[in-house]
């Protein structure tokens, strides 16, 4: 597939689909050309307060990660 696409050919598939997915493309579009909203960094510190996992939870998962990562796989 080219990198660009002319207007032609644009409309040339536009015509060739019927007409819900001509308004799902429009609506497409116009979700495209929706000013970005501005990138602020966000406080996510209450997410932390959230966690149902304890400091034991959490050292349990590192211990089976560690026991997984040391497996010796033989080789081919």
């Amino acid at each position: 597939m080219p990198l660009t696409i002319t207007r032609e050919q644009i409309w040339e598939k536009l015509d060739r689909l019927d007409s819900f997915q001509q308004q799902s493309v429009v609506a497409f579009i116009d979700s495209l050309l929706q000013p970005k909203t501005p990138t602020v960094p966000r406080d996510k510190s209450w997410l932390l307060a959230l966690s149902a996992w304890t400091d034991e939870d959490i050292a349990r998962v590192h211990k089976a990660q560690d026991e997984i990562n040391a497996w010796h796989f033989p080789a081919f």
